[in-house]
This record gives C-alpha cells, sequence and structure tokens, in this order.
C-alpha cells in the first residue's frame, strides 16, 4: 500500500484484502475552509478558493484503527454525493 499504485477495488475492499481481516469504516467527516500552503500548491489553487476535505477512519471487527484517509478536493469543482449502507 506504501508504493504509489492504481487499486482496481474500492479502497475499503482493497484495505481488507491488504488486511486479511474485514474492515468497516467508523467515521466521517467532510469540511470545507480556504486551503492552507501545501493544498494550495498541491491542487493550483488561489489562497481565497475553497476546498473540501474528508477524514475517514476504519477499523477492524475489534474496533482497532487500522487506516485514516485524509482527501482534499477543490471544491468548486467537486461534487460528493454521500450515501449510506446497512451495517
Amino acid at each position: 500500500i506504501a508504493q504509489p499504485q492504481q487499486i482496481a477495488d474500492v479502497w475499503p475492499a482493497a484495505l481488507a484484502t491488504y488486511l486479511g481481516k474485514q474492515v468497516q469504516l467508523a467515521s466521517s467527516h467532510i469540511t470545507a475552509h480556504h486551503p492552507n500552503h501545501e493544498e494550495a500548491a498541491a491542487l493550483a489553487l488561489a489562497s481565497d478558493a475553497a476546498v473540501l476535505v474528508r477524514e475517514d477512519l476504519y477499523e477492524d471487527r475489534r474496533n482497532n484503527p487500522v487506516d485514516y484517509t485524509r482527501t482534499v478536493w477543490p471544491g468548486d469543482t467537486t461534487r460528493l454525493m454521500v450515501s449510506s449502507s446497512p451495517r
């Protein structure tokens, strides 16, 4: 996972395959703010633009954290669809 490569599966499935155990999304938060210097540089944005930030925490069946993912998108070109599925 530390090597850059394309992942064919959705992230939770790829993570479960890599770890060899079931994982579940424990929490997910989406916020918006002006980009910090690193975010603005990486996304080629002005400092007064908006970014959307999604932070996800995945746990194993024993509620041990196994992954934390933070994703940043330009706010003016991103549309998020958030849905929940029964556990």
